[in-house]
């Protein structure tokens, strides 16, 4: 049996020497409860990369992004 294969996105926001993480230390989530964690999250069938990388942005953060830097 083969697995589905999923692509997903991890984003580090970061401003000047700051970087952005979510506080899930009193929000329950089946993966980072009690953690902090980046945004980040599935991208979607016939998305792109970077599609799915604002998208997650937007969703977790409200923050809009215009501009993204590819580190790996």
């Amino acid at each position: 049996m083969s697995l589905p294969i999923l692509k997903a996105t991890i984003c580090l926001l970061r401003k000047r020497d700051k970087t952005l993480f979510i506080d899930y230390r009193n929000f329950p989530h089946p993966l980072h409860e009690g953690y902090f964690s980046p945004p980040g999250g599935k991208i979607r069938a016939g998305e792109s990369k970077e599609q799915g990388a604002i998208r997650e942005i937007l969703e977790e953060t409200g923050i809009e992004i215009n501009s993204l830097v590819y580190r790996g």
